[in-house]
């Protein structure tokens, strides 16, 4: 017979603030941590502090933040149909010939292109 008594008590689980904290906390460890932790931090309170200042002005950047999301999303289809037959390579190496150079600007003219057609849409 065991005796559950004894046992030692099961601590609570951390919240999900207090497991965004010990993400941040251990940043430069933890390779899924956002890289960018400190911005998405900054256009937060920015963001409360645009509610606070003028909440009128709530539905106009969510909309301006949607436009750019929106066009994140068009550049990647684009870049995806205009070159359907280049090889997509997952690693963090930047190219070492004239064709990936020129693939690259290629991509980043297509985002800049899709980011200000959507923004200067409305």
């Amino acid at each position: 017979m065991s005796d559950e008594s004894t046992a030692a008590p099961i601590p609570p689980a951390p919240g999900p603030i207090a497991k965004a904290v010990a993400v941040v906390a251990t940043a430069e460890k933890n390779q899924q941590a956002p890289r960018l932790w400190l911005w998405m931090i900054t256009a937060a309170v920015l963001a409360v502090l645009v509610g606070v200042i003028a909440p009128q002005q709530i539905g106009n950047v969510l909309m301006k933040t949607l436009l750019v999301f929106m066009a994140g999303i068009t550049s990647y289809f684009l870049d995806r149909a205009f070159f359907l037959f280049v090889e997509v390579k997952l690693d963090d190496t930047l190219p070492h010939d004239i064709i990936g150079a020129a693939r690259i600007v290629a991509r980043a003219l297509i985002f800049i292109g899709c980011v200000m057609g959507y923004g200067l849409a409305v």
